[in-house]
């Protein structure tokens, strides 16, 4: 069975092609984005300022220009731990280094409206709804080491592996204000490239009395071809 993520994709290329076909300017658009989530984290009291990311796809503009269909993939980092841990087993010692990352992962799907379509300066709004995943990462390697009789010589073997952890998934509603401008010149092969930054709010479940959504401000790159 294909995973939610894999799901989600299908759905995001489906919508992203019949808008495609049905719009009216031809720019398809690709942004890359970075900024900071105000969230709360589920092991903390309070809310604090993490880093978050979001790669989206924009379809052409229908409707005279001022409707675009937008999904993607986003996340936030929450935190990071490390641990080690030394031990022996006969004649066999033992190395593990292990490596925890909290954080937030999903994708959204929207709609968004241009005001404006021409312009240096084009402000922008968005709403719709998105799918979280809050999990840990676990990353163990652990180095074991020991005297070989035959040969008299040290020997080391090294295992690495990776676990992740899922706590809590849903989905949810989210809002969007933005404004992007156009700089440098047209490219075959990166297209036009325009600045851009915005502000969303995404109402995420309650989780431990933690809520794992709120403000997130980004800025970016965004392609359009």
């Amino acid at each position: 069975m294909l995973s939610r993520y894999a799901m989600m994709g299908l759905v995001l290329v489906a919508v992203l092609l019949a808008s495609t076909a049905a719009a009216d300017w031809p720019t398809i658009g690709f942004a890359i984005k970075g900024g900071a989530h105000w969230v709360e984290d589920p092991r903390a009291t309070g809310r604090a300022v993490e880093p978050c990311w979001e790669l989206e796809i924009e379809s052409p503009a229908f409707w005279g220009g001022h409707l675009t269909v937008v999904g993607g993939f986003n996340g936030t980092n929450l935190d990071n731990e490390r641990d080690r841990q030394t031990w022996s087993e006969g004649d066999v010692s033992y190395d593990r280094r292990e490596r925890f990352e909290y954080g937030l992962n999903g994708g959204r799907l929207g709609v968004r409206l241009w005001p404006w379509v021409e312009g240096d300066m084009r402000p922008y709004a968005t709403i719709g709804g998105g799918y979280y995943q809050y999990e840990q990462e676990t990353r163990a390697v652990t180095t074991a080491t020991w005297l070989e009789p035959q040969t008299e010589k040290m020997v080391t073997q090294v295992t690495d592996s990776t676990r992740h952890t899922r706590y809590d998934e849903g989905f949810y509603p989210f809002v969007g204000v933005g404004a992007e401008m156009a700089v440098g010149d047209y490219s075959s092969l990166t297209g036009q490239a325009h600045v851009l930054i915005e502000a969303q709010y995404a109402w995420d479940a309650d989780f431990h009395g933690a809520d794992l959504g709120g403000w997130s401000v980004v800025a970016g790159v965004r392609f359009r071809w």
